[in-house]
């Protein structure tokens, strides 16, 4: 079983690498079934370079919007 789990993010850069971080900790099976995907609706801090670069054992997908 895959879970996706869709984030949209504005202006997100202070909080969002916490909330992966937390994604990130859980135990290693859960983290294997898990997609994440940032939905960056046009921001103009480093939301979406920070979810790209974030590659802590989980998949991340990245979807910007202008």
């Amino acid at each position: 079983m895959t879970i996706h789990v869709v984030l949209p993010a504005f202006n997100e850069a202070r909080s969002l690498p916490n909330l992966l971080d937390r994604f990130s900790a859980l135990p290693a099976e859960t983290r294997s079934s898990l997609r994440v995907v940032v939905v960056d609706d046009g921001s103009t801090d480093d939301t979406a370079t920070l979810a790209r670069n974030h590659n802590q054992g989980l998949t991340v997908t990245v979807v910007s919007h202008e």
